[in-house]
């Protein structure tokens, strides 16, 4: 996708959401706790995430990203869907697809900005269907 192209429609798979069984809930409370301890064990306080400068607010940085992507098997495609830079005003709008390497297939979008005084706005972030 070109520079200030919109996003393609999303396309409809067929797949049906899984059935919230008791199995299936602790499976999934059992990632979570896993994941979490993977990100305390792996992350190193105010190098891979800390206070943001100009803010008073925790924040994952560049290289804590990283490492959390590459521990899941992972690499991301940013698209930059909207471009401005001028005297008034430096505004990003970017579309980042994150991808399985073992699959090979998008498992999560997210759809983010950067502003003027850089401040980062991540307006979402959703599995893929």
């Amino acid at each position: 996708m070109a520079q200030g192209q919109a996003l393609a429609p999303v396309e409809e798979t067929g797949a049906e959401l899984p059935e919230l069984t008791d199995p299936a809930m602790q499976s999934t409370v059992r990632n979570i706790e896993q994941s979490e301890k993977l990100v305390a064990t792996v992350l190193e306080p105010d190098v891979d995430y800390g206070i943001h400068s100009g803010t008073n607010l925790m924040a994952l940085r560049d290289c804590g990203s990283s490492k959390i992507i590459n521990a899941f098997r992972c690499y991301t495609e940013h698209t930059i869907l909207h471009a401005r830079e001028d005297d008034e005003v430096i505004s990003y709008l970017i579309q980042v697809k994150l991808i399985s390497r073992p699959l090979g297939k998008i498992v999560a979008t997210g759809v983010g900005g950067m502003l003027h005084a850089g401040i980062q706005i991540w307006v979402s972030l959703c599995p893929a269907a």
